[in-house]
């Protein structure tokens, strides 16, 4: 484990990238979940290929909402290399989408159900409910709340898929991080910046991520196997056989905590299923240059280092260090776990 003063990540998860064909309505959509646009750029072509490997000229719209990560980069670009992920599921390795509390997940659901009324292609998956206080009851002092005998703690969350983003709408009930997700209330949907961002990986290595925790710095906050007999909303959407385990790992910023209060939002989180099982590869429909969600960026403290860091740590550097569409010095890799990340050097000193 790096420790937090000689960590390279600065903060916690920096931006989502989602590939669009209509840059307006994109922007639109995010603006009801309480994003605002904070920057533009234009991306040439010779930048975009030496960058992000794909040779097209973009416009690019970064918004931002209630924090200084979570933050979701718009890039229409003029030949997107392929659409994306789309509306598939979640079992498929390389596979990309985030997450977000809301203070109400119904409100959220009802726009959701309204859209498809209407004809949109939009895929929404049922309310599923799960058991903090029992799943996690070591966060809460160990003693499991008895249904219809005490104030239960516990979790809904909700896929919303599009054909350019991927969500997962969360709620809390019975407790709160304040450190994890701040809410846009004067906006339509008031929920929370993206809190999340979420990978799958098909390998019997347990140490497959540990790129992230030697390299950025980053904090294991949860590491367990989850039996299919023990599954929660995981059995469904996962679409898990009897007998199956997969393994569900957060690893948090350097600065957060193990405490309900200390816990700070920006994390990555990721699933890890067995090479017994069978799982399709789709890396190159979510990587940039792809429609919808397709790159996570994070900030670290001094580019060339993380660039010296990343190699040594097994990562295979892509680029060589350019001044993004923003003028941020960056680097573009593919971590051991063959997902495509961007580091973005902000030496800025974070509360």
């Amino acid at each position: 484990m790096v420790e937090e003063d000689q960590a390279l990540a600065n903060g916690g998860l920096y931006e989502v990238f989602v590939g669009t064909a209509d840059l307006n309505a994109a922007q639109a959509y995010w603006q009801a979940f309480g994003y605002r646009p904070v920057a533009e750029a234009r991306l040439e072509c010779g930048l975009a290929a030496e960058l992000y490997g794909h040779d097209s000229a973009a416009r690019v719209v970064r918004m931002q909402a209630g924090a200084d990560h979570g933050l979701v980069r718009l890039i229409e670009w003029e030949r997107p290399a392929n659409p994306g992920l789309g509306t598939r599921g979640l079992r498929f390795a390389g596979n990309r989408w985030v997450g977000h509390f809301a203070h109400s997940l119904l409100t959220v659901a009802n726009h959701a159900a309204a859209a498809r009324a209407g004809g949109g292609e939009v895929v929404l998956g049922p309310i599923h409910f799960i058991d903090m206080g029992r799943a996690y009851a070591h966060l809460f002092g160990g003693v499991v709340p008895q249904p219809f005998a005490d104030p239960l703690i516990a979790l809904r969350e909700m896929q919303i898929f599009r054909p350019e983003t991927r969500q997962v709408v969360l709620e809390r009930f019975g407790y709160d991080s304040p450190l994890l997700g701040t809410f846009t209330d004067g906006s339509l949907l008031s929920c929370t910046q993206i809190v999340q961002g979420c990978m799958v990986v098909r390998s019997d290595d347990p140490g497959i991520f540990g790129f992230y925790e030697t390299v950025l710095g980053l904090r294991k906050a949860l590491d367990i196997a989850i039996p299919w007999d023990e599954a929660q909303a995981s059995r469904e959407v996962f679409a898990l056989t009897p007998g199956e385990t997969h393994w569900n790992l957060d690893l948090d910023e350097p600065r957060s905590g193990a405490t309900l209060d200390t816990r700070r939002s920006g994390r990555i989180k990721a699933f890890r299923f067995s090479e017994r099982w069978p799982i399709e590869d789709v890396h190159a429909l979510a990587s940039p240059g792809a429609l919808g969600m397709s790159n996570y960026t994070w900030r670290v403290h001094d580019i060339t280092e993380a660039a010296g860091r990343a190699r040594v740590g097994g990562a295979l550097i892509q680029t060589a260090e350019y001044e993004d569409e923003f003028g941020h010095p960056a680097i573009s890799l593919r971590a051991p776990d063959g997902y495509h990340w961007t580091l973005i050097e902000d030496r800025s000193s974070l509360i």
